[in-house]
């Protein structure tokens, strides 16, 4: 049995599309990013992997380090807590206390470090899955012709700003030795608060007690919402807009895509109200 190769027939072949230049895409996703979310969507289906690693990477390193700054807060509030309950004791009744009363307890590793970590790589395993998935949909539903392999690289490659907030974070929280506090922009809930006190005179509800304000619908919308996440929906929807979607149905996609992602934030809220608080 002979072969025979038609000359023809390889003229007429398609040529064999080039290997994406990773560190082309690396820098362009920062200053060329229409054109490089594109060639992603385009691109072979394993650069997926290189946002993933990156992700993974950053997520166990905050992890590693905010683990041991938990254990060392969480044994301060311990031992207020205790000096603050001695004081109000009567000296009798301290002297009469073991030593076992006094001893402050560390949180376990599991609690700090091995849920966390599972908890955040299962949310990027699924989570990239799920919005792959809305994506997709939604851009079906507008007419697009981008297919979910397609969208979930651009999910992961548009993902980038909150990779780079876990970098950030991690070394924050390195160099000061200290837990960052308040999430997202809640911050500016709390300073609108604030204002709002201020201008009421200073008066407060005899219901608090003085204790730390229940949670509004600002704060837990705020709290998920930072100028990372911003970027990083910018991303998708230039992502959108690069496969063929017009700017209209792109931003719709999006904030579809935003207000599913927003509503677990809400659930304490909505939970809170259908039992009154309890």
């Amino acid at each position: 049995m002979s072969l025979t190769l038609d000359p023809e027939a390889i003229a007429a072949a398609p040529p064999e599309a080039p290997r994406p230049n990773l560190l082309k895409l690396l820098l362009g996703i920062w200053v060329r990013p229409r054109a490089t979310l594109a060639a992603v969507a385009a691109g072979p289906g394993w650069v997926w992997l290189i946002p993933l690693l990156l992700a993974a990477a950053f997520l166990i390193g905050r992890v590693l380090v905010a683990g041991p700054l938990q254990i060392e807060q969480q044994i301060a509030q311990q031992q207020q807590m205790q000096e603050e309950s001695m004081a109000n004791m009567p000296p009798e009744m301290r002297e009469s206390l073991s030593p076992e009363a006094f001893e402050v307890h560390q949180p376990p590793l599991s609690a700090v470090i091995t849920l966390p970590l599972v908890a955040g790589l299962a949310g990027i395993v699924l989570g990239w899955l799920a919005r792959a998935g809305i994506l997709h949909l939604g851009s079906m539903l507008f007419g697009g012709r981008q297919g979910f392999a397609g969208l979930y690289r651009v999910g992961a490659w548009a993902g980038f700003p909150l990779i780079l907030r876990d970098a950030v974070q991690m070394l924050y929280m390195r160099l000061s030795h200290s837990l960052i506090e308040g999430s997202g922009l809640s911050g500016l809930a709390a300073s609108t608060a604030d204002s709002n006190l201020v201008a009421g005179g200073g008066m407060v509800s005899a219901v608090a007690g003085g204790g730390s304000a229940a949670p509004t619908a600002l704060s837990l919308f705020l709290g998920r919402i930072d100028l990372y996440t911003l970027w990083f929906l910018g991303l998708l929807l230039v992502g959108l807009i690069a496969g063929g979607l017009s700017r209209g149905k792109a931003l719709i996609v999006i904030l579809f895509y935003a207000g599913l992602t927003l509503l677990p934030a809400f659930l304490p809220l909505l939970f809170g109200g259908m039992t009154g608080g309890f």
